[in-house]
């Protein structure tokens, strides 16, 4: 199917994070002489995330680990099967140009192992490295869930660690309860093959994520292939929050999500394919809206409602989607109507009612 699934792979691919590295000197950065030092903390450029060292509750061990600055979730871990012993841990570039951990005897504890070609000496901790760092967290979770679970530690807002299941290790409370469904990892090369190299006769739309193509993998299946365009930065927080939002989710009026692709520069989000594209086509376009009746439209008007409703009430995780338009309801076979595109999604916990942005979202 185009698809690999290894019990590797969790840990693989929180290695490949370390690829998105940009050069330069900043707040933001380690270099070989700007290194970090137990308790000490870098925030990302984007104000999101933070790297540095904490303790789990009921525990004097001290892990390296990057969290979400605003929920304090931590959300990979370095050092996970060997915490320092005491407070003399400094993170910082080694000659061959990898990120380690060091302690006060200045042993190796924990090492990124990343062999590169053009190995930088500087590592900024920018938001293009931090939403990488979480996504590819994500697509492995789902898989590695099942295989381990072992406890990550989410730092409260008074700065005291509490316990915390990789059940939950997204912050999202009653995500237990939740049935995630099976993400898969595709293979780029079988992508290319599925979409004839991404030919523009094959493209079906495009957005400020990027472009997206129709696919057929070798069993038949056809799919629809979201790229990431190199240049979108915004897009790039786009595809995490997709990940994270959508492979919690199950509704007939939800578009489903396959699996997701990333290799190199590379990322991509694989969909079921809609075969009557977007509602848009037959709303806005003179020479199609007559193909849907009034019963049709009522009946794509209702089930809009129920994804809807999903996704405010009956889902555990109260999604907000904001950026609900006639291009984001995609049709099926039979012109059921299904809600895509979560990249501008907010969750809210079980008992918020409001939450505030730092960006004007929708359309």
């Amino acid at each position: 199917m185009g698809f690999t699934k290894t019990t590797n792979l969790f840990y693989a691919l929180i290695i490949q994070c370390f690829l998105f590295l940009h050069v330069g000197i900043a707040t933001d950065s380690i270099i070989s002489s700007h290194f970090i030092k137990d308790p000490e903390t870098i925030t990302s450029r984007s104000g999101n995330f933070t790297l540095g060292f904490f303790t789990p509750q009921n525990s004097t061990k001290r892990y390296v680990g990057i969290w979400y600055k605003s929920q304090s979730t931590v959300i990979w871990v370095a050092n996970r099967n060997q915490p320092l012993n005491d407070s003399s841990g400094i993170v910082t570039i080694s000659e061959n140009g990898n990120i380690v951990l060091l302690n006060g005897l200045k042993h190796v504890i924990w090492s990124s192992n990343v062999s590169n070609k053009e190995r930088n000496r500087t590592v900024t901790i920018t938001l293009t490295v931090t939403i990488g760092t979480t996504l590819i967290v994500t697509c492995a979770y789902i898989m590695w869930r099942r295989i381990s679970n072992h406890p990550v530690g989410e730092i409260n807002a008074g700065g005291a660690p509490v316990e915390y299941t990789s059940d939950n290790v997204f912050g999202f409370g009653g995500l237990s309860q939740v049935q995630l469904q099976e993400l898969l990892i595709f293979n780029f090369q079988k992508l290319v093959t599925a979409t004839n190299n991404f030919h523009p006769s094959n493209k079906l739309g495009q957005g400020g994520f990027g472009p997206v193509y129709k696919g057929q993998l070798q069993d038949g299946q056809q799919i629809a292939v979201k790229r990431l365009s190199r240049a979108s930065g915004q897009g790039l927080e786009e595809f995490m929050n997709e990940v994270v939002v959508i492979s919690k989710l199950q509704h007939r009026n939800l578009v489903r999500l396959l699996g997701c692709c990333i290799e190199g520069e590379e990322k991509m989000l694989i969909y079921e394919y809609m075969p009557n594209k977007s509602l848009d086509a037959y709303v806005f376009d003179p020479s199609k809206n007559k193909v849907l009746d009034w019963r049709k439209r009522f009946s794509i008007i209702e089930g809009v409602a129920r994804g809807m409703l999903y996704l405010h009430r009956d889902s555990r995780l109260k999604i907000i989607h904001r950026d609900l338009k006639a291009s984001n309801i995609l049709l099926d076979d039979k012109q059921n109507p299904k809600i895509s595109d979560f990249g501008m999604a907010k969750i809210f916990g079980g008992n918020e009612d409001q939450a505030n942005t730092r960006r004007v979202v929708g359309t």
